[in-house]
């Protein structure tokens, strides 16, 4: 998991398609885990949380529901940022 700021060594590539849909089916894993309002990626496969998944609880509020989503996680990981 990646939060906040760059690419952490993504170098800003964007996502394959392949990897896009991945990142949309983990999307959809974390709401049907309980996460609501867990958005789509973006174009650039980034994760735009709402503020309520930022610190300093975010990460407490999901972390169970990132291990069970973690086999669609896109290559090179889940990158987050908030809104």
């Amino acid at each position: 998991m990646k939060t906040q700021g760059g690419a952490h060594g993504r170098g800003d590539q964007p996502l394959s398609p392949a990897d896009i849909a991945k990142a949309r089916d983990f999307a959809r894993c974390m709401r049907e885990k309980g996460i609501s309002d867990w958005p789509d990626p973006n174009s650039n496969g980034y994760f735009v949380l709402p503020p309520r998944l930022g610190p300093p609880n975010g990460k407490r509020l999901f972390k169970q529901q990132m291990v069970a989503c973690r086999s669609f996680e896109p290559a090179g990981g889940v990158h987050m940022v908030l809104q």
